[in-house]
């Protein structure tokens, strides 16, 4: 399942993302799903600092199409 999740500026310093992420997870487990990706731009800092601490590992880059970067950051956490 692909899944795109964007939370507004003005709720910065909330751990908003933190909770969203731990929600998700939790929901999917709850389903029997064990094992979770993300991937996201080399130079999206919150976002790999956000899923290492929600225990995920990098596993390495991911190259797509896009002009701009076509490299991601990939992430796992197994359960």
């Amino acid at each position: 399942m692909l899944l795109r999740v964007a939370i507004s500026n003005e709720y910065r310093g909330m751990h908003l993302a933190s909770y969203l992420l731990s929600s998700l997870i939790s929901l999917h487990y709850a389903e029997r799903v064990r094992n979770y990706r993300v991937d996201t731009f080399r130079i999206n800092e919150i976002v790999q600092h956000l899923v290492k601490d929600a225990g995920f590992v990098k596993r390495g880059n991911i190259k797509n199409d896009d002009p701009i970067d076509p490299y991601r950051v990939a992430y796992e956490l197994n359960l």
